[in-house]
């Protein structure tokens, strides 16, 4: 055994144990042993790093030294150190290495040499016996075992270490993976609590007003005709929040703003500024207004010339505020409506808009009631706006309103005298008296109330993700059992 290592490792030891350095490095050193244990150690100021993969340094050194000093027990040990050196090599270079091929060379010579020994032997030096654990070397087979067939220009220990390292990389894409998605889950955690802190307390005021979903269901069907973005319910509530910071909003007023002319070129050349689209938008608010004052006692007029509902006035008041304000200076509401007011205009005025809301399915188009509750408050969603959103909103039962008559007074008087003749201006005061008589008359037929305004229902949000909405529906039939 002594003399069999020697014969074949001192023609070759000068070749696996040193990696020799280029003649046009600027390196002191001639040559660097890159297996030995003070490389490992660090001891040496050398440029390549030992990889993790080579857990175990060997060099040929060690094993005359190890062979000297009988440190072996069998042949084995011998030969599982030399193919560790060669592992170790094709581990550090990578097999087109050069040295990688000298190495092929020697385990070519290695294995002919241990082909002819005797069959005990060749068992005892076998790669199964050397290169896997012992629980491996008795349980091999499946996808190892034909890793271990080397292919006629591959040897049997370059094969092991390319499954190693395919196994290793696979392993590092599972950690990359990993820390990709604990990274992701770190910055959704963080934009939500930035969301929830930052919308917090206007949320809710979106969410209850009836007229957020008409704009998000115009702007849904409305999107390929008035080249609008695509635009989801969760974005469009914050972007009225923050307008002054949205680039959506800034596309969305843009397209309703902009002649069909210039909508086209949108995409291509961005939209326009805050402040761009705010004057625009307080010009066409000021013609809602000219046309408003001059009919104060028409009140549909302006529905009937722009199509703006008289409801917009009773939100925004009386007098344009965007002359004394800036838009996201506004309330929430007023931001709403001033944008709804600008879908219907669109509605009202674009027979292009109105085709394309003719050829849609009017089904699809209204709202959707799924029940009522106990209180009789009826909850809905609208189907268009389903796909990308679950949104269900609450409404709220509008009581009904009784009136309540007084009855004329039928206390039984003498029959009617012929009045005497008056004068002139005994007539004109009894005529006041009359007109003063049918005013108190109407009081009294009017409701103990004396309001004749019908209660709007509330309007709220009740879900907002598929997670509250199994809330609400275990909600009911905690309900139902009870």
């Amino acid at each position: 055994m002594h003399s069999a290592v020697n014969n074949f490792g001192t023609s070759n030891a000068n070749h696996m144990g040193t990696v020799y350095v280029d003649e046009d490095s600027d390196s002191d050193d001639n040559v660097i042993d890159v297996l030995s244990a003070d490389h490992c150690t660090g001891e040496h100021s050398y440029t390549m790093q030992m990889p993790s993969s080579m857990v175990q340094p060997m060099w040929f050194n060690k094993v005359t030294e190890k062979l000297k000093g009988k440190n072996y027990t069998s042949i084995t040990d011998v030969v599982r150190d030399i193919r560790l050196i060669l592992e170790n090599c094709y581990r550090f270079f990578g097999p087109s290495h050069s040295f990688s091929k000298r190495a092929m060379k020697l385990e070519t010579i290695l294995e002919q040499k241990l082909a002819l020994l005797p069959r005990e032997l060749r068992e005892k030096t076998s790669i199964e016996a050397t290169t896997l654990d012992a629980m491996d070397s008795l349980t091999l087979k499946g996808r190892r075992a034909r890793l271990l067939r080397p292919s006629s220009e591959m040897s049997a220990l370059m094969t092991i270490v390319k499954s190693e390292n395919a196994a290793r990389a696979r392993e590092e894409r599972v950690k990359q993976r990993e820390e990709r998605r604990f990274e992701k889950e770190v910055a959704h955690q963080v934009a939500s609590d930035w969301d929830r802190d930052t919308f917090r307390e206007e949320l809710p005021k979106v969410a209850a007003l009836w007229d957020f979903p008409q704009v998000c269901q115009f702007l849904a069907i409305a999107q390929e005709i008035l080249n609008l973005p695509e635009v989801s319910m969760c974005e469009a509530e914050r972007m009225f929040i923050i307008p002054q910071q949205s680039q959506l909003l800034s596309t969305i007023m843009t397209c309703l703003l902009v002649s069909p002319h210039h909508r086209s070129r949108v995409s291509q050349k961005g939209p326009m500024p805050y402040r761009i689209w705010q004057d625009r938008l307080n010009s066409r608010l000021g013609l809602w207004y000219k046309t408003f004052h001059a009919n104060p006692q028409q009140p549909t007029k302006v529905f009937d010339v722009h199509g703006v509902e008289p409801e917009f006035f009773h939100v925004l008041g009386e007098t344009n505020p965007l002359e004394c304000k800036a838009f996201h200076d506004l309330e929430v509401a007023q931001r709403v409506c001033l944008v709804k007011a600008l879908c219907d205009y669109k509605l009202q005025h674009h027979k292009m808009v109105q085709d394309h809301f003719a050829e849609q399915d009017a089904d699809g188009m209204r709202e959707r009631e799924l029940g009522e509750d106990a209180e009789g408050n009826s909850y809905l969603y609208f189907p268009c706006l389903s796909e990308r959103d679950v949104r269900i909103y609450r409404r709220s039962k509008i009581a009904p309103i009784t009136y309540c008559f007084v009855p004329p007074n039928k206390s039984s008087s003498p029959p009617p005298q012929p009045p005497p003749e008056e004068s002139a201006s005994e007539a004109e005061e009894m005529e006041d008296l009359n007109i003063a008589d049918d005013d108190g008359g109407q009081e009294e037929l009017t409701p103990e109330d004396s309001s004749t305004e019908v209660p709007e229902p509330s309007f709220d949000v009740v879900v907002y993700s598929v997670a509250q909405l199994r809330d609400l529906i275990a909600s009911f039939s905690k309900k139902d059992e009870d």
